[in-house]
């Protein structure tokens, strides 16, 4: 899940809360792994990379929230 295209910010504001979270959850487990196998790695970036894609998963679905949280008291 790291550095591919379909993590850009635009195409993550695409999808709804929902299909976040699974990315969220598959991120997740995905840097889990990769923390367990640190030591057998050929690009030690890659920990950075997907970490990253958590924050960026995790700002889009905080903004979604308080967007729509917004929107219902206007």
């Amino acid at each position: 899940m790291a550095k591919t295209k379909e993590n850009t910010t635009e195409n993550l504001r695409q999808l709804d809360i929902n299909e976040l979270k699974e990315k969220l959850l598959t991120a997740r487990k995905n840097l889990f792994e990769l923390k367990l196998k640190r030591s057998e790695q050929k690009n030690p970036f890659k920990i950075r990379w997907v970490r990253h894609d958590v924050a960026r998963i995790l700002t889009i679905i905080k903004e979604k929230i308080t967007s729509g949280k917004e929107q219902k008291s206007k």
